[in-house]
This record gives C-alpha cells, structure tokens and sequence, in this order.
C-alpha cells in the first residue's frame, strides 16, 4: 500500500481534514500529510506525545480484543480540534485531525472506503 497517497487522498476528502498520518506501533513514520496553509496545533515533541498516547490506546484496546472484538477506530473530540484514529493492516495507526464543524462519521466511513481501495492496488 501506499502510505503517502492514502494520506494524501484522505485529506482530498474534505476540505475540514487538517492532517492525516500513519505509523507504526514504534511511532515510525510511514505516511504523512498535511494540509497546506494550517497552522498545527502541536509542536513536534507535543506531537510525539500525542502519537504515543494514540499508540498507547490503541495497544490498550488490543489486549480487551478477544472479548469486544477488534477495534476498528476511535475518535476524540477537543475543543479546537477532532482526532480519529484507525487501525491499518493490524500493524500501522493512521491519524487524522479534521476540523471541529466536520461530520466525523461520514469521515470516518469514506476513509475505510479509501483504505479499501488501497489494500486492492497492492
């Protein structure tokens, strides 16, 4: 798959999606793209910690998976800014930041669309 034109893709989605990224559980970048003109609301160590903290949700929800069944995203709303996050290949987290206003459901279902097409290009 190709990481970067997912990103890439997602935010040709909606004009309220501000980043899109994915990386591994080890917080190695494999995609990445941001939306031109957008102030980022995070420095880059502030940045980190939030990937961590992402990374650090997404392995707690792994070790319940056997009971609730895989997690297949999660998404948290502040006051400036709405954060999803989405499980790819069982092995990459992809983060997206869009916009308050955004309808984040219907966000969410054209990315699992787009994630879909590009796992059939490969």
């Amino acid at each position: 798959m190709n990481y970067d034109k997912l990103c890439k893709d997602v935010l040709e989605l909606e004009p309220q999606i501000r980043f899109a990224g994915i990386y591994t559980q080890s917080g190695e970048t494999k995609g990445v793209g941001m939306r031109e003109n957008v102030e980022s609301l995070l420095n880059p160590e502030e940045t980190k910690m939030s990937l961590y903290y992402a990374s650090l949700r997404w392995k707690t929800g792994k070790t319940l998976s056997h009971r609730m069944g895989k997690e297949k995203y999660s998404m948290a709303e502040y006051e400036k800014v709405k954060l999803i996050s989405i499980p790819i290949e069982e092995k990459y987290l992809l983060l997206v930041s869009t916009e308050t206003r955004v309808d984040h459901d219907k966000v969410i279902k054209e990315i699992f669309k787009l994630i879909e097409t590009h796992s059939k290009e490969n």
